[in-house]
């Protein structure tokens, strides 16, 4: 059932901040849709109307402990303006007094403080306007429930997809060591005294034929164990032998460039794991 009442605003216009086109021409029934910081600016004059408000007041009124420069209201102004049909020149409605502030004149705006809204091009027929529920008295939450709720479902859909990848990470883990799977091809071969395991890659294949020969493998008399590896643009050996001077089992590592000369390597290797 529609509601009906007749208008009884001396006013040009009705705000209605909470609606979503918050302007309304009391004669046309037109709606005009203002920005936050407009809508809140034409709130602080209404509530001063017929009264000079000082940009400061307003700047703290509109905008809070927001900072914002006086540009910022001088813009939301002509916005306001442009929607009651004014200018910066004529100034009908709003007046500006230059060092003072704003001064809207009365019967311009007024606030609507009805639990109805009229209903934009609604009437009955009769000149009668349509009006419906304001969301000015209704919870807030209600107005933003739409937008709350896509919010709300992308966060949890977005914590379900991260609690999913973080299970099956966490499977991938645990099978991996239940079924040893390894990520690296890795070779063990022994030849003479030598270990070697080595990584199954081309670098490191070179390497590993270079030490295991049999002209170097002859300065090798105590049992020595050499892993070898490559990255992006190193070698990596580590040896464990025996320490000629503590009788005990050491390790040594190094990291050599992929363009370091195999002979450097053998030799570095031969003087400092024994």
């Amino acid at each position: 059932m529609n509601v009906q009442i007749r208008s009884q605003c001396n006013a040009l216009w009705q705000l209605y901040p909470f609606a979503r086109e918050q302007l309304v021409n009391v004669k046309t029934r037109q709606a005009t849709k203002l920005k936050g910081p407009d809508c809140r600016v034409l709130e602080v004059l209404i509530e001063n109307k017929g009264q000079v408000v000082s940009k400061r007041e307003i700047l703290k009124s509109a905008w809070g402990e927001r900072v914002v420069s006086d540009a910022s209201l001088t813009q939301s102004i002509a916005q306001i303006r442009l929607a009651l049909g004014d200018n910066g020149k004529e100034q009908k409605y709003i007046k500006t007094l230059p060092s003072q502030g704003y001064l809207l004149y009365d019967n311009v705006v007024e606030m609507a403080d009805s639990e109805w809204e009229i209903e934009p091009g609604a009437s009955d027929g009769e000149g009668e306007h349509v009006l419906r529920p304001s969301v000015h008295n209704l919870p807030q939450l209600s107005v933003r429930s739409p937008t709350f709720n896509r919010k709300v479902k992308w966060l949890l859909l977005l914590l379900l997809m991260m609690l999913f990848v973080a299970q099956l990470s966490g499977i991938i883990n645990r099978l991996s060591f239940d079924w040893n799977l390894q990520v690296d091809d890795w070779v063990n071969v022994k030849r003479a005294s030598v270990n070697f395991l080595y990584q199954r890659e081309p670098a490191s294949e070179k390497l590993y034929h270079y030490l295991s020969s049999e002209k170097r493998l002859t300065g090798y008399q105590q049992p020595l164990d050499l892993v070898i590896s490559t990255g992006v643009s190193n070698y990596y050996v580590s040896c464990l032998y025996l320490n000629d001077h503590t009788g005990a089992d050491d390790v040594k590592n190094f990291t050599f460039s992929l363009q370091e000369s195999f002979y450097f390597i053998g030799g570095m290797i031969n003087d400092l794991c024994r």
